[in-house]
This record gives C-alpha cells, sequence and structure tokens, in this order.
C-alpha cells in the first residue's frame, strides 16, 4: 500500500503495528514512507525494559521462537528507519492498585530515544476516572517526552516538584510511599494484567 500511493502521496507516512504475533521484525528492509508502531504490551512494569526477567518483554511466535523486546528492537532498527514505540502505563488489572513504574519512566525513555524511536505513545487507563498516581505519571511522561536528555536529578526534582504542588506539606510522605512501592517489587515480576496484589502475596 506505501508503495503503491507513495508516488499521490510523497509526504504522507504510512503506519503499521509489530504487536505480539507482529511483533518480530522482518529479514527485509521497510520502506522509508512506512513507520513501525513497535508495542512492548508484554512488559514486565517492575523492571527496566531491556531485562528479560519472568514474565517480560517476551513474545512467543507462531513459530515457538521466543525474543525478548529489546531483542527485537535491535531487529527492527536494522530494517526500519521510522520506529514509534507504544507503550504502556497503567495496571489493567486493577486501575488504582500500584504501577510500580516510576523509577523505569527515566530509564525506559533514554532507552527507546537511544535506540532511534522517533515518537513514544504512553497509553495509560482507558476507562474509568483514574490510575494511581495517573496525573504525576502523565506530568513526568511529558517532561520526558519533551527532554529525553535531561539528567535523572532533573527527572527527579519535577517529581517531587509536582508531588510538593499537589499535596502541600504531606508531599514528602507520599515520596516515601512511591520510594516504598518501588522497593517492595524490585524483585517481582508482573505484567500489565497481572494484579498486584496477588503478585505480592
Amino acid at each position: 500500500i506505501a508503495e503503491a500511493l507513495a508516488d499521490e502521496f510523497p509526504d504522507v507516512i504510512f503506519q503499521t503495528y509489530a504487536y505480539q504475533y507482529t511483533r518480530s521484525a522482518p529479514i527485509t528492509k521497510v520502506a522509508d514512507n512506512v513507520m513501525i508502531m513497535l508495542c512492548n504490551i508484554e512488559r514486565c512494569v517492575s523492571h527496566h525494559v531491556d531485562k528479560d526477567c519472568f514474565g517480560s518483554h517476551n513474545a512467543t511466535f507462531m513459530d515457538g521462537s521466543y525474543k525478548t523486546f529489546a531483542e527485537d528492537l535491535e531487529d527492527w532498527k536494522n530494517v526500519a528507519d521510522k520506529i514509534y514505540i507504544y507503550d504502556y502505563n497503567a495496571n489493567y488489572a486493577n486501575y488504582h492498585l500500584l504501577m510500580s513504574d516510576f523509577y523505569n519512566l527515566y530509564y525506559d525513555t533514554r532507552y527507546y530515544v537511544s535506540n532511534h524511536a522517533v515518537g513514544i505513545l504512553s497509553q495509560g487507563k482507558t476507562q474509568g476516572y483514574d490510575c494511581e498516581f495517573g496525573e504525576l505519571r502523565t506530568y513526568l511522561l511529558s517532561k520526558l517526552f519533551w527532554n529525553p536528555d535531561m539528567t535523572e536529578e532533573e527527572y527527579w526534582e519535577y517529581l517531587n516538584d509536582f508531588l510538593e504542588g499537589v499535596y502541600g506539606p504531606g508531599w514528602k510522605y507520599v515520596s516515601e510511599y512511591i520510594d516504598l512501592a518501588e522497593t517492595l517489587t524490585e524483585d517481582k515480576c508482573w505484567g500489565i494484567f497481572d494484579d498486584p496484589e496477588d503478585m505480592l502475596t
């Protein structure tokens, strides 16, 4: 389709998904007017996106092969010039339970950018009123997407500034809760559809 319409629409970029069973990269070069939307729905929210841990970043394809998300991204980089990351930042089993990815947001965003991602779509809640720290996560991701080269110190300054502005004098207790949640889950692995209450018992 992209080839057939290239002359008629020379300024149009055609997007296609690399998602679950189509996440594996082809061996042929992707046309210059095609952008790959690479989805990491299998991700583990507890660890960095380039780590291979239980239940994370894996995809078992129709031929029985297995690859981590980082391996797939490396393969796509070799055949496609335009890669857009489809990321997930909510606990879809229960929106109000913790989603311990604040330590990962900074690292993962920089990882995507350093691996030639031209954009990132971060999907949070899709229904319901809110998800755990949804506004904070949106604020931090907006800052990161605007300036992915920020330092880690700047990232934590943004987080603390948001907490202080929203929670006033009690912001440090909220910060302590976030740190505690991250610490309690650092050796646990779960995906975006796993219930943390089950994983922590």
